[in-house]
C-alpha cells in the first residue's frame, strides 16, 4: 500500500514557484481545481526511499474515482496498482537574475555612433551609444545574457562578435552627467533578446479610444515566441508578469498606460531621457509645463513606446517568477541595511533600478545606491480630468521624501 510522503504544487506554471504542501486531507477535485502542477512523492515498504508522480500522469486513473476522495484515501483505495513514476523530478531549485555594477565589475564602455560600429574616431558628443566589452566574455554572451542600465533606466541592448551595444546609452549618460552602469544578468536564467518597439507594432483598441485607454503591441512573425516569458520595458522601467501588460493573443499584449504613473516617470527622467521625439509644447517661461492632452495624445505616446528605452525583453523559459524583498532604511539617502550581501537587482521609487554597491562598516552590510527620492508634485493633489496642465511643481512643505528599496528576486524554478 502507498502512502503519500510529500507534495510540491504550483498554483501557476507560467509564473508562480514551487511550494511544499500538506495535501493529506485534500480532494482529488480540489488538486484538480487549485493547482496547475503537482508532484506527489509516494513511500511504500518496497521502496528505499519516496518515488515521484506527477499529477497529471494520474489523470487516467482517477478520472472515474470519487473527486470527493482525499489523496491519502485514493492512495489507500488503489492498493499495490502500478503508479507511473518518474526517474528524474524537477530539483525545484531557483536559478536568479543577478545585478553587477559594471564598472566595479570590469567591464569597459566606450562611445560609438551605432550598433555594430567600431570604437575610436571623431567626437564622443557625437556618438549616442556604448560599446561594452569584458575580459573572457564574447561579445555575443554579453548581448544574450546581460540588460544593461543607465542610472538605472533600461536601456535596449545589441550584440556582435565584438561585444554589446547599450543604444542610446551614451546620449543618456552625458544628458544625465552621470555615469552609472549596472548590468543585469541572465545568465543561470536564461538567453533574452531585446525586441525595441516600433511604431507599426503600436495600435489602439480603436478610433474612438486612444493608447493611454489601453495600447496594444504586436510582436512580428520573425520573433520566436514558443516556450519563452515575455517582460516589457516603458521608458527604462522593467515590467515583470505585472497587471499593466495582458497576453491578449498569440502575439500581442494589451498595455495599461493609464496605470504606469507615466507623467511622474517623465518628471523624474527629463533630466536623463530625450522626450524631444514626442513632440510635447515647449513654454519658455516653465521649461517644464507639458498640457496633458498632448502627452496623453496617440503620437507622444507612441513615441513613448518607441524610445530607445522601451523595448521586449523574450526569456528563453516558459516560466518566470518575481518577488521582493524590503531592504532596511539606514536613515540616511540611498543608504539601506542587509544581513546578507545579495547579488539580486535592487529595485527602487516607482519601480525604477537603483545601480548599487556594497559597503561594509562596523560589522554591517550597507548597500549604497543612487539616489531613491519620491518627488511629490503638485499634480498629486489635483484632479486629472480638470487639471489641463502639469509642470514639475513640488508640494512646498515636503518636496520630496526617501523611497523604499527592494530586493527584486526574478528568476526561474526547476
Amino acid at each position: 500500500m502507498y502512502t503519500l510522503h510529500s507534495a510540491h504544487v504550483r498554483v501557476n506554471r507560467r509564473n508562480s514557484r514551487w511550494v511544499t504542501k500538506d495535501l493529506s486531507t485534500t480532494t482529488l477535485q480540489s488538486i484538480r481545481d487549485d493547482y496547475d502542477e503537482v508532484w506527489l512523492f509516494v513511500d511504500q515498504y518496497s521502496f528505499s526511499a519516496p518515488r515521484a508522480v506527477w499529477f497529471g500522469d494520474l489523470v487516467d486513473q482517477t478520472y472515474d474515482d470519487d473527486p470527493s476522495l482525499t489523496i491519502v484515501d485514493w492512495l489507500t483505495q488503489i492498493d499495490n496498482q502500478t503508479l507511473p513514476f518518474r526517474d528524474e523530478p524537477p530539483r525545484f531549485n531557483a536559478r536568479y537574475v543577478k545585478y553587477t555594477h559594471g564598472w566595479m565589475a570590469g567591464y569597459d564602455f566606450v562611445p560609438v555612433k551605432a550598433p555594430g560600429t567600431p570604437p575610436g574616431g571623431g567626437s564622443a558628443f557625437d556618438k549616442p551609444d556604448l560599446h561594452v566589452t569584458k575580459d573572457g566574455k564574447s561579445g555575443t554572451a554579453l548581448g544574450q545574457y546581460g540588460l544593461f542600465t543607465i542610472n538605472g533606466l533600461y536601456h535596449v541592448t545589441d550584440y556582435n562578435q565584438h561585444g554589446a551595444y547599450i543604444v542610446g546609452g551614451n546620449s543618456t549618460l552625458r544628458r544625465a552627467n552621470d555615469n552609472q552602469i549596472g548590468v543585469t544578468s541572465f545568465e543561470d536564467v536564461g538567453v533574452i533578446r531585446c525586441v525595441p518597439i516600433t511604431a507599426a507594432m503600436v495600435s489602439s483598441a480603436g478610433t474612438d479610444r486612444g493608447l493611454i485607454k489601453g495600447a496594444y503591441i504586436t510582436l512580428p512573425d520573425t520573433v520566436d515566441l514558443e516556450n519563452k516569458t515575455v517582460l516589457l520595458v516603458i521608458g527604462g522601467y522593467l515590467q515583470v508578469l505585472s497587471k499593466t501588460y495582458t497576453r491578449v493573443a498569440d502575439r500581442s499584449w494589451r498595455v495599461e498606460l493609464a496605470h504606469l504613473n507615466l507623467m511622474e516617470r517623465y518628471y523624474d527622467t527629463q533630466d536623463e531621457l530625450d522626450y524631444s521625439s514626442l513632440g510635447l509644447s515647449v513654454y519658455e517661461a516653465n521649461p517644464t509645463l507639458i498640457s496633458r492632452a498632448e502627452f496623453e495624445s496617440d503620437a507622444a505616446l507612441t513615441a513613448y513606446l518607441t524610445l530607445p528605452q522601451s523595448f521586449m525583453v523574450i526569456v528563453d523559459s516558459p516560466m518566470f517568477f518575481q518577488e521582493h524583498r524590503v531592504l532596511e532604511p539606514a536613515g540616511l539617502p540611498g543608504r539601506y541595511y542587509s544581513r546578507t550581501v545579495e547579488p539580486y537587482p535592487v529595485m527602487g521609487n516607482s519601480g525604477r533600478l537603483l545601480e548599487y554597491h556594497y559597503v561594509a562598516e562596523n560589522g554591517i552590510n550597507v548597500v549604497a545606491t543612487t539616489p531613491n527620492h519620491r518627488h511629490n508634485y503638485d499634480f498629486y493633489n489635483r484632479p486629472n480630468h480638470t487639471d489641463r496642465l502639469s509642470d514639475a511643481g513640488r508640494y512646498p512643505a515636503l518636496p520630496f521624501e526617501q523611497g523604499q528599496a527592494f530586493y527584486r528576486l526574478m528568476g526561474v524554478e526547476d
